[in-house]
């Protein structure tokens, strides 16, 4: 396992970790919604319709003066929140999708170091030699020190593992999520799925 193939080998991890990080922060704004209307789909709620006159307009202000319209209301937030759960569960999907490319990158990379012969095993732990051009231009080419082949090996399972840890995170918070769970329930969900986990594909 040569320093370019390294190289070349961390250039497409960080891809596979942009890519995760893209599906994130797509994730986050339909998370905050679905807390919105779940939060607005209770207050349209039958206990909140069938309180008091008073009660009814601290909660609903103008729309206390309106009952028809708040089944009609809540069953629109319902439905919202059915398609904002669709769309969570296509970005757990995303997800999954890099969680497969990083098993083939950690793959190829453990496939490479199993071809290549070492000497001994000191030789799998030092750092690699690539060159590319200098600052004279191509014909001037420099020496880059690049990580080690173990060292490739640990980063690439590294991510690889706490990618797939954070999908079947997303997937359990999926399966909890519910019309009918209470609002500070939902708010611990969203809170556990905005955390990130800690991916450097940098060396």
């Amino acid at each position: 396992m040569d320093g370019p193939w390294v190289i070349s080998a961390y250039i497409s991890l960080g891809e596979q970790v942009k890519r995760w990080h893209a599906c994130q922060s797509s994730s986050l704004p339909i998370m905050r919604t679905l807390c919105d209307f779940h939060a607005r789909a209770h207050l349209f709620s039958h206990e909140v319709r069938s309180g008091s006159r008073s009660a009814r307009t601290r909660t609903l202000g103008i729309l206390a003066q309106r009952p028809e319209l708040l089944s009609t209301l809540r069953h629109k937030h319902l439905v919202g929140i059915n398609n904002l759960m669709a769309a969570l569960r296509d970005t757990v999907r995303q997800f999954a999708e890099v969680c497969r490319s990083l098993g083939n990158l950690y793959s190829a990379v453990w496939q490479r170091h199993a071809s290549h012969q070492f000497h001994n095993i000191e030789d799998a732990v030092m750092p690699l030699l690539a060159s590319a051009p200098g600052k004279l231009g191509v014909d001037a080419r420099e020496q880059l020190r690049v990580p080690s082949v173990m060292q490739c090996i640990e980063d690439h399972h590294e991510i690889y593992t706490a990618c797939c840890n954070e999908r079947c995170l997303r997937e359990s918070i999926l399966e909890q999520m519910s019309h009918a769970m209470d609002a500070a329930d939902l708010s611990r969900l969203n809170d556990i799925w905005t955390l990130q986990p800690e991916l450097d594909a940098e060396r």
